[in-house]
């Protein structure tokens, strides 16, 4: 991993779970009757609603800190209505319909592939959502069942949690203190799996998402393409604290990511020791000023000196890959102070990144040569806000690793950025307007029938069978695993080319052909009635014909196999061609051979019964 250490993930004491997002493929929404559409990309909207975030006290007389947040942003929040697929609930004027009963039956099934044991009652709760992604400020969300388990290696990460909810809005721009959010995807039911913080390296995180991802898609009812399917990963290493990396999009990204906010954790907790070591205190004389500007500009831009008290050199070292803390602070100006334009801050520890009058500034600042300045600029109330976050993050540096959600930054693969403050573990509370959803058991009973041996399960007695991790992993999650069962009893094949040819050599061939159909092509294959080679044309004309048997197939395409005795005389035509001639070593003349073998006979022979009457010719 390019710019990341190789770390002892034991040492350091790495924990993550994730939290897998994954869209259902039904036709209308989780709590009311408009369709699911995700297809209006730029089009115009036919309504646009404006709102603001507000914070409350609590029950307990206490305000959420991700409330406080996002208030500080004031944030106008704009959502683009579309006349199509978005009613009078999404916007909180009319009660929730009764959940989606396509939706819940899939979030069932997809419990019982992954191992848990659902409920036997669904509550729906509200989850603030406080991004303002949801107009409602709250996310209706149901447990639907808990502990389960996916395999990943020889470990087993467990299933905490699988949820039934309704997805958020779409993003379609964010500057400054507008945000715009399209309510088409609003509402789509999805589930979410959480897993225990269980997984001990990079690469145990993405093989967990991954193998959750195989589990759910056996149900033939998860929604695919960009945005359909999403996974949020918790880090935390021993001495730090749980980290929210929000949203990452391709399961090949997580293991850069994780490692990278790993030694970002490692870095605080060193500028936590740092800070002791200098015997500094969150409770010094921490102080802000605005100062005359130290260059030309609009005459609305006002500009602010922070001064941090012995920090002198602390704002340029490394915090994660590629980053500094004088990055950290930055990233939360950004996001809080929408403060967009990047640079948004310059600092005395890297003065030549400006034009600045250093010196000056210090004086206006009453900054010693142990301390540093962060000078930040914008319209007076964007500039005090991003002041008083430049010392607020300072002063978090004492806690070492703060709870944050971060966000992935596309242009750097390993590093992440400031998003928000993390909820709260009291972010749930009942939603009464919702009551009750009795489950039956016998569905469960169906379903559990339906799926007699788990992918879980099956990955670890494919391993036992002798088949390698990577083929084990595939056959577990394909929906041809139990005609593998089948086939292991009336073929000869080995159990390897089996699970080979069900899963690497068919996929996306012949996905919509019927079990009987393919299982009699591969008793024909075993029985040498057909050829490894003509396999795929046989597949896709029967994919073509529902009518058309493996057999007919094959004699109408011209793929009976050659008898012995023409397979005799191929090779003695092929060891007579001009073209082998001028092949004085002996094993490019064989492979040559065995290409012009294949080639005259295409789908009728297989390289391993050419090969022998092929090296016999040659050597005659």
């Amino acid at each position: 991993m390019a710019d990341v250490p190789k770390l002892d993930w034991e040492e350091i004491g790495l924990m993550s779970g994730v939290e897998v997002h994954q869209q259902l493929a039904t036709k209308k929404k989780l709590f009311c009757r408009c369709k699911v559409q995700t297809s209006h990309g730029a089009q115009p909207p036919d309504a646009e609603l404006v709102r603001h975030m507000r914070p409350t006290l609590s029950e307990m007389g206490a305000y959420d800190g991700t409330a406080l947040m996002e208030f500080k942003t004031r944030k106008n929040v704009h959502y683009l209505l579309y006349r199509d697929n978005t009613c009078t609930y999404e916007m909180d004027d009319t009660p929730p319909f009764p959940p989606n009963r396509e939706a819940l039956s899939v979030a069932l099934e997809a419990a019982v592939l992954l191992g848990c044991e659902p409920v036997d009652e669904l509550h729906v709760s509200r989850k603030q959502y406080l991004d303002g992604s949801i107009p409602t400020g709250f996310q209706r969300t149901s447990i639907v069942a808990s502990e389960g388990w996916v395999p990943v290696g020889a470990r087993r990460i467990r299933v905490a949690w699988l949820t039934l909810e309704e997805d958020a809005c779409r993003e379609r721009g964010d500057s400054r203190h507008e945000v715009w959010f399209a309510t088409d995807r609003l509402g789509t039911p999805l589930i979410e799996t959480i897993t225990h913080p269980d997984c001990r390296t990079p690469e145990e995180v993405a093989g967990c998402v991954a193998a959750i991802a195989r589990a759910v898609r056996l149900t033939g009812k998860m929604r695919r393409g960009i945005g359909a399917a999403r996974q949020d990963v918790n880090v935390s290493i021993r001495g730090g604290t749980r980290c929210e990396i929000k949203g990452v999009p391709r399961i090949p990204l997580i293991p850069r990511l994780v490692a990278g906010e790993a030694l970002r954790q490692k870095d605080l907790l060193d500028l936590r020791a740092e800070l002791q070591r200098r015997g500094l205190a969150p409770d010094a004389a921490y102080a802000w000023i605005f100062v005359d500007a130290p260059r030309p500009g609009p005459p609305e831009v006002r500009f602010a000196a922070a001064r941090l008290p012995g920090w002198a050199g602390l704002l340029s070292r490394r915090v994660g890959p590629g980053r500094t803390f004088a990055d950290e602070i930055a990233g939360q100006i950004r996001v809080i102070a929408c403060l967009d334009s990047m640079p948004n801050l310059h600092h005395s520890d890297a003065p030549r990144a400006s034009d600045f009058d250093w010196q000056a500034l210090r004086r206006a600042a009453s900054a010693g040569e142990r301390d540093a300045v962060v000078v930040v600029w914008g319209p007076e109330a964007d500039a005090a806000t991003a002041a008083k976050e430049v010392l607020l993050r300072a002063r978090q540096a004492f806690e070492g690793v703060p709870n944050e959600t971060r966000q992935v930054i596309p242009s750097m693969p390993d590093a992440t950025d400031f998003e928000r403050v993390l909820p709260g573990a009291d972010r749930m509370y009942p939603d009464t307007d919702t009551p009750p959803v009795a489950i039956d058991e016998a569905d469960i009973r169906a379903l559990r029938a339906k799926h007699p041996v788990l992918p879980g399960p099956r990955y670890e007695a494919n391993r036992a069978m002798g088949l390698s991790a990577e083929l084990s992993k595939n056959l577990a999650g394909s929906p041809r695993a139990a005609l593998f069962d089948r086939l292991r009893e009336t073929t000869t094949l080995p159990p390897s080319l089996l699970a080979s040819l069900l899963t690497d050599f068919l996929w996306g061939l012949g996905d919509d052909l019927d079990d009987v159909r393919l299982q009699n092509c591969l008793e024909m294959l075993a029985k040498g009635d057909l050829c490894r080679t003509g396999l795929a044309n046989v597949v896709h004309a029967l994919a073509a014909d529902p009518a058309l048997s493996p057999r007919s197939a094959r004699d109408r395409l011209g793929l009976v196999p050659l008898s012995d005795r023409e397979i005799e005389s191929l090779a003695r035509a092929v060891a007579d061609d001009a073209e082998l001639r001028g092949i004085a070593d002996p094993t490019k003349r064989l492979d040559r051979a065995l290409g012009l073998a294949v080639r005259r006979a295409p789908g009728r022979a297989d390289g391993s019964k050419i090969r022998p009457a092929i090296e016999r010719a040659l050597q005659g």
